[in-house]
């Protein structure tokens, strides 16, 4: 209501110009400009609505108005030019009274059909859609995959898996990803369980609630009943019409940079811009004392910017170090796999320096593995122009309780420790990234940043490269990677 206000007050002045010639001729110009502000809200408004406008102005005894109306409307301009020649002429004093009355029915009307214009947004840019679409290439993958969790973290709320669809099941509070995002394509299908006045949210872009509150602060996709996929805060991304009642609906959330899209149930819906913050969590808000359950299922995520090292299916991309990759290293059901036999690491065929590497990977009890970065082509991870070796272990095993601190997982070996130990039990699928500048490595753990290591604190790391391949390690034991793609 602020923003209208705030319209209202400054399209109600006269300019001073009228001013210094006639207060009558102020009192007209201040008419005019409501007029123009009403009809900025009223363009694209049906037929019907434009009718009423126009009727309003006629029965208020001034054609001018109506007739500036009318050419607005048919032009579509909302040009200060359009007007001049329709409503700049001398009012005399005896229409004063008449005028005084129509300022506040314009007054009415602008009201009405500004907070119209508000609720419906505007129309999308199908230019700005068919850019983003066109700039929307990266590596897609399932972020939801119908039987657990992983992947996610729950925050002051209860999220369960019911018949492949994911549930928020109570309290309030939000399920985000493991992983934070910048440019990305969201895809994914809803469904409220409650008849009416259901809510909940699509986060993007966003960080943990702050201390003692449940949910984030930017950038919510609403889900409430009545506001359905408009962006919060957003005037004009916003539309109505689109949604399935009691349905499931097909949700596509595309942003790039500072512009954002969304699609809803195949149709678009509308385009905005102005989404400053670069990078945050994806997540789903949870309100289910007051706006029940919702399920969510295919939900689908395609990062923009990052290139798959791994297609699922062949080792396009990669070679044995020294001998046939084949010997230990294979495709099954879409996964790399080390079969643990005797043969070769498995490494890049290109090089890489700086960049931020993504993957998920599953061990045995008792697994061991390890990814190498920046090694040079002998792969040597040790000492003076070394790369570094970034470790994959099975924390929980107990054969490995009395190791040094930097031999966990995502410890920089030899070098740097973890600081948590967030490893899931044996069997179970981890993210791990890695993400290394200059020398600089951070390294995130299901979620958590487990460490942020620097020269400062770790002078070691100033002996070792700052480019080279990466690579797989075969430690003879069975270990599964997937969704491996990187950033450069």
């Amino acid at each position: 209501m602020m923003c209208i206000t705030n319209s209202l007050s400054l399209a109600s002045k006269p300019c001073r110009a009228c001013l210094f010639y006639s207060p009558h001729f102020g009192l007209h110009c201040a008419s005019r400009n409501l007029v123009k502000l009403a009809l900025s809200g009223l363009t694209g408004t049906p037929l019907p609505g434009r009718r009423l406008f126009i009727s309003l102005c006629i029965n208020q005894l001034h054609p001018g108005f109506a007739t500036s109306a009318i050419l607005a409307l048919a032009t579509g301009s909302r040009g200060h030019h359009d007007w001049r020649l329709a409503t700049c002429s001398y009012l005399p004093p005896g229409i004063l009274l008449m005028q005084t009355k129509f300022m506040f029915t314009i007054l009415l009307c602008t009201l009405v059909f500004v907070v119209a214009g508000q609720g419906r947004g505007q129309e999308p840019d199908a230019k700005l859609f068919a850019s983003l679409a066109e700039r929307a290439k990266g590596a897609e993958y399932s972020l939801f995959n119908g039987q657990n969790l992983q992947g996610w973290k729950a925050l002051t709320c209860e999220v369960v898996v019911e018949d492949g669809k994911l549930v928020i099941a109570g309290g309030n509070g939000v399920l985000r990803t493991e992983h934070r995002y910048q440019d990305f394509v969201l895809e994914l299908e809803y469904k409220p369980r409650k008849g009416e006045k259901y809510d909940s949210g699509i986060y993007f872009r966003a960080e943990e609630p702050a201390m003692g509150k449940p949910f984030p602060d930017r950038f919510q996709v609403n889900l409430k009943q009545g506001d359905e996929l408009n962006l919060i805060r957003f005037p004009k991304a916003r539309s109505s019409g689109l949604i399935k009642a009691g349905d499931w609906n097909q949700v596509k959330l595309t942003v790039i940079g500072e512009h954002a899209t969304m699609e809803i149930n195949g149709k678009q819906a509308w385009s905005t811009d102005g989404v400053e913050v670069k990078d945050g969590y994806l997540g789903l808000q949870v309100e289910v004392p007051l706006g029940g359950q919702f399920e969510f299922r295919n939900i689908k995520v395609k990062e923009i910017g990052y290139l798959p090292l791994f297609n699922g299916k062949d080792l396009a991309g990669w070679e044995g170090a020294g001998q046939e990759a084949s010997a230990c290293w294979q495709v099954e059901d879409g996964l790399l796999m080390c079969t643990g036999k005797k043969g070769p690491w498995l490494r890049t065929k290109e090089q890489y320096g700086d960049f931020n590497l993504r993957l998920e990977y599953k061990l045995k009890a008792g697994g061991n593995s390890g990814v190498y970065v920046r090694v040079p082509e002998n792969g040597n991870h040790h000492g003076k122009d070394a790369g570094v070796e970034i470790q994959v272990l099975d924390d929980h095993a107990p054969k490995y309780k009395n190791l040094k601190d930097y031999q966990f997982t995502g410890s920089v070996y030899a070098v740097a420790p973890a600081k948590e130990h967030v490893g899931r039990e044996a069997g179970e699928w981890n993210s791990l990234e890695i993400d290394c500048q200059g020398t600089r490595y951070r390294i995130t753990h299901n979620g958590i940043v487990i460490l942020n290591a620097d020269v400062e604190e770790y002078p070691g790391l100033k002996e070792r490269l700052t480019s080279g391949f990466l690579g797989l390690q075969n430690h003879s034991e069975a270990v599964w990677y997937r969704n491996v793609r990187i950033k450069k």
